[in-house]
């Protein structure tokens, strides 16, 4: 029902916080919980950014979704700052 409150009001994007994340490898109600709002934003035409993905664990069990979400969080890099960010990229461009 939020979700759809979400679209109603003219809202595009939704973004978790990190503690939705917390124990979903080991919580299966936590899971169940973040999989609802995952499907729920989908079907309602939202983007929406998961962050707090720590560990593979997380990420494998969220994987089946990473062509409709955004995923962010320390399993895939660090916070950087822009420069940091452009230095990266070009690491990755010249290998």
């Amino acid at each position: 029902k939020l979700v759809k409150l979400y679209k109603d009001l003219g809202i595009k994007e939704i973004k978790t916080d990190n503690s939705v994340c917390v124990d979903i490898d080991i919580n299966t109600n936590k899971l169940n919980g973040l999989t609802m709002i995952i499907e729920q934003a989908m079907s309602n035409g939202l983007k929406l950014t998961i962050l707090g993905i720590e560990n593979g664990e997380q990420y494998g069990l969220l994987r089946k979704y990473s062509q409709e979400v955004y995923m962010q969080g320390y399993y895939f890099h660090h916070p950087m700052d822009l420069n940091e960010l452009v230095e990266l990229l070009k690491s990755i461009i010249n290998n």
